[in-house]
C-alpha cells in the first residue's frame, strides 16, 4: 500500500465531498419522483450522502493534519470491523427475540435500513475510538 500525499488526500476528501452531495441530491429527486409508501430508496442515498459529507469534514479536520501509521491504521479498522460486527449480531439477535415475543409486525425495510446505519456509524465511531485510544 503506498502514501498518500497531503494533495492527493485533499483530493480524496473533496471527492468524498463532492459525491455525497451528488447522493444527497439524488435521494432528493427520488423523494420528489416516489409514491408515498416507497420513500426507502430516498432515504438510504441520503443518510450515506450525509454519512460521506461527515467522513470527509473528519478526514478534513482530523487525519489530514497528521501522518498516518499505516501498520496501525490497519489494526485500528480491523479491530473496528470485529466490534461493528459483534454490535451487529446483538442487534439481529435483539430484533429476533422482539419478533418472536412481539406479534407487532415489522417491516423489512425498516430492519435494513436500522441494521444498515447502525453498521456503518459503529465502524467509524469503533475506529475513532481506537485512533484516540492508541494516539
Amino acid at each position: 500500500m503506498t502514501i498518500m500525499s497531503l494533495d492527493e488526500r485533499r483530493k480524496y476528501t473533496i471527492g468524498l465531498l463532492v459525491l455525497g452531495v451528488i447522493i444527497i441530491l439524488a435521494g432528493l429527486l427520488s423523494y420528489i419522483l416516489a409514491e408515498d409508501d416507497d420513500l426507502f430508496l430516498g432515504t438510504t442515498l441520503m443518510i450515506s450522502g450525509a454519512f460521506l459529507i461527515v467522513m470527509a469534514a473528519l478526514r478534513h479536520w482530523w487525519l489530514d493534519r497528521r501522518e498516518v501509521d499505516h501498520d496501525r491504521a490497519k489494526k485500528d479498522q480491523a479491530h473496528a470491523m470485529a466490534w461493528s460486527w459483534q454490535l451487529t449480531v446483538l442487534l439481529l439477535f435483539v430484533l429476533f427475540w422482539k419478533d418472536l415475543l412481539d406479534p407487532q409486525e415489522m417491516r423489512i425495510k425498516d430492519l435494513t435500513l436500522g441494521i444498515m446505519v447502525v453498521m456503518l456509524l459503529s465502524v467509524q465511531a469503533f475506529q475513532l475510538y481506537f485512533r484516540r485510544k492508541e494516539a
